[in-house]
């Protein structure tokens, strides 16, 4: 009898550098491809704030069209379930008659109950691999439990270490098991509603691992932006400021790894800077914020964080409201949480100024604002959205007593002739 494997698509939507995909492809006779949809996850709330919005979904979708169309032009097929998770995969595998699972390795509270759950419904073993670290945990100079409560000390130990990443093709023939054809859902089927392009935002990204080479490629080799990135960074305006790979890499469009590969084709070919080490530099902090979710569980998530202790805190809803609305006594941080509001994106240097104006100097619950993040945000990573204000509270990963941002300094240094405050007022 054929040897069937289900691979379960998580956070990981794209066909290649896909470990859970390559395995699955190594080990079985054929595979089966899924994704499962959970309405009750999709719409739960945190603090009474959905977690998902429809900029956020519109762009899930859409890459699962792409990873559709990638499959299909490989001889597979995606199916797309709707319903509980562990239901839908129960029942896939014994309409398949598969004996085993592949898919990548949750780092969250929620996500790693679930696939416990999975694995305990299903009559065989599932193999949860790493992925979408730039090193993955095993490559690590230590076990998890001894990971450095400072990021310096983190990435000096990490970049004293001597790493390999390999460039894995797949195999021009894949088996696929024999699915129907059936279309992705519309957006409005899960009771979201599409955006309109808003023309002043500063990229309009769409879903997908064929977006997220389109702009890698751009970001690299068309403009070569990435040489001049450290100097950039700090930027509000424009779409090449920043990287903004984190669209495609918060739902795995693209993986770090895939990115390393290509800078370090880009220095070998144009040369390396203090601008290409830098990127490197933010992947190495996206995967600490994984690794702190890993070593903290639900901790990241709770008020007290991981230092067990809250901010000073009264909630006000009217002081929220105006806040999430920008409409505080704050111009720079009005704009920021207006670019958000209206685009689903805010630039790093503006998410830090927002979260600080909310826990320091309007004494708001943190939570909330990271929640509030979670649902506008098309590039929520939770790893790093709640680990950053975390941080930001002054309950994370931060050696400095009270992380405060003065926000019209911050103004007068990166929107010193008002720009940025124009472009969204």
């Amino acid at each position: 009898m054929l040897k069937t494997g289900i691979v379960w698509f998580t956070d990981n939507l794209r066909f290649n550098h896909n470990k859970a995909l390559d395995r699955a492809i190594e080990q079985c006779d054929q595979i089966v491809c899924v994704y499962v949809i959970n309405p009750k996850t999709i719409h739960k709330t945190f603090k009474g704030i959905p977690v998902v919005g429809s900029r956020r979904m519109q762009f899930i979708l859409e890459a699962l069209a792409d990873l559709k169309t990638q499959l299909q032009q490989s001889g597979g097929e995606l199916v797309f379930l709707v319903g509980d998770e562990t239901e839908a995969l129960v029942a896939l595998a014994k309409q398949h008659q598969a004996t085993s699972l592949y898919a990548c390795k949750a780092i969250t509270w929620d996500e790693i109950n679930l696939q416990e759950k999975v694995a305990n419904a299903l009559e065989f073993s599932c193999d949860y691999v790493w992925d979408n670290f730039l090193i993955e945990p095993t490559q690590l100079p230590f076990e998890l439990e001894k990971l450095a409560p400072i990021f310096t000390n983190y990435r000096k130990l990490v970049e004293a270490q001597e790493w390999h990443i390999q460039r894995k093709k797949l195999p021009a023939t894949i088996t696929f098991a024999q699915v129907p054809d059936l279309p992705i859902p519309a957006l409005e089927s899960f009771g979201f509603h599409e955006h309109p392009i808003h023309l002043k935002a500063a990229i309009h990204p769409k879903g997908g691992e064929t977006p997220a080479w389109e702009r890698l490629r751009h970001y690299f080799s068309k403009t070569k932006a990435v040489s001049t990135y450290k100097e950039t960074r700090n930027g509000l305006l424009g779409a090449d400021y920043s990287t903004k790979f984190s669209f495609w890499l918060a739902h795995g469009c693209i993986s770090p790894q895939q990115i390393w590969l290509e800078l370090k084709q880009y220095e070998t070919q144009f040369g390396a800077n203090e601008s290409t080490y830098w990127v490197i530099f933010e992947l190495l902090w996206r995967d600490y914020f994984r690794l702190i979710a890993l070593q903290h569980g639900p901790k990241i998530f709770m008020k007290g964080g991981i230092k067990n202790f809250s901010p000073a805190s009264t909630f006000n809803s009217a002081v929220f409201k105006a806040w999430t609305e920008g409409k505080t006594a704050d111009d720079f941080v009005n704009a920021n949480m207006i670019e958000l509001r209206e685009t689903g994106f805010m630039s790093n240097r503006g998410r830090q100024n927002v979260a600080s104006y909310l826990v320091h100097d309007l004494h708001q619950p943190w939570q909330l604002g990271a929640a509030w993040f979670q649902h506008h945000l098309i590039d929520y990573d939770a790893a790093s959205n709640w680990g950053n204000w975390c941080y930001l509270a002054g309950i994370g990963n931060d050696p400095r007593p009270n992380r405060k941002f003065n926000t019209q300094k911050q103004a007068n240094d990166y929107d010193a002739d008002g720009a940025y405050r124009r472009h969204w007022f």
